[in-house]
């Protein structure tokens, strides 16, 4: 169930108030509302075109409000020890060049924590049975032997900058993780939540290899949170990103929009996944 819809069904559990009361509350709120959203969609306009050459050809793509999957998931230091299940929220931020993404690492670089030079793989069923549910199955390598995670995540939203979809996630051991690439069936026989999910959701004849990335991903603390600066490599071309997950990433989203604003970075909101461009071969 969407967050929405959670927020939906508890409003309906909440007693009404006096009905004069409550429309005249109705009535303020909704010109509070509009008054922040016409803010908001001000301040966003300006902050994502700020900085850019009028001759540039970076093109900032449309929200589409939807992709096929979402991660900021390198792994952080709160996640290294055990498995990982839920709703992932992170924040999504897009620069638009290398020399961007050099100048945000030098802003961030008193809280230096990691560098993991990670390689992603993706994998479907041979009839596209997890695909045809925008579910994505990933193993990911950090720093070639250091850890490696397998991952399963579910139909994703990204909007405005962050992102949200539901995240299942433990660690198997590398060595296990190059088999499975090089023999995708074996990871049927992994133990552990994922593949049980993935055998009782969408039961795969067999499993596929569909290939991946490489990301270099850099981990900061900022004011009581990590965050995360990626060079993302595709076969076709790089994408830099800046991220951060967090539960409530709103107040945190504008921190960092004020933080690269006032240092002149220009930046637009992400739209789409890491595995949306390499599925469809794009840097978008």
């Amino acid at each position: 169930m969407s967050w929405r819809r959670v927020c939906t069904k508890l409003a309906q559990h909440t007693r009404a108030p006096h009905a004069p009361q409550a429309a005249h509350e109705a009535g303020a709120q909704a010109r509070r509302s509009t008054r922040v959203r016409r803010h908001q969609k001000e301040e966003r306009r300006r902050r994502s075109c700020s900085g850019w050459k009028s001759n540039e050809t970076w093109k900032f793509p449309q929200r589409t409000g939807q992709a096929e999957g979402i991660r900021a998931g390198a792994h952080r230091a709160q996640k290294m020890s055990d498995s990982n299940s839920g709703m992932e929220v992170e924040i999504k931020l897009r620069l638009p060049d290398k020399e961007s993404h050099d100048v945000v690492a030098k802003l961030l670089q008193k809280g230096a924590r990691n560098l993991y030079r990670q390689e992603n793989f993706f994998f479907d069923g041979s009839r596209q049975e997890l695909g045809k549910h925008l579910h994505v199955l990933r193993t990911r390598f950090y720093n070639e032997t250091e850890k490696c995670t397998l991952t399963l995540k579910g139909k994703a939203i990204i909007e405005d900058g962050i992102g949200r979809a539901t995240e299942l996630e433990h660690a198997i051991e590398p060595a296990l993780g190059r088999k499975i690439v090089e023999d995708p069936n074996k990871m049927l026989q992994v133990q552990g939540r994922v593949v049980q999910l993935v055998r009782e959701k969408f039961n795969p004849e067999e499993l596929v290899c569909l290939g991946g990335f490489r990301n270099v991903r850099q981990e900061f603390a900022w004011e009581g949170h990590i965050i995360e600066l990626d060079e993302t490599q595709y076969d076709w071309g790089t994408v830099y990103e800046l991220e951060c997950e967090i539960v409530e990433p709103e107040t945190v989203k504008e921190r960092l929009e004020e933080l690269l604003g006032k240092n002149g970075i220009s930046y637009a909101y992400s739209s789409v996944s890491k595995f949306a461009n390499f599925v469809n071969k794009t840097l978008l």
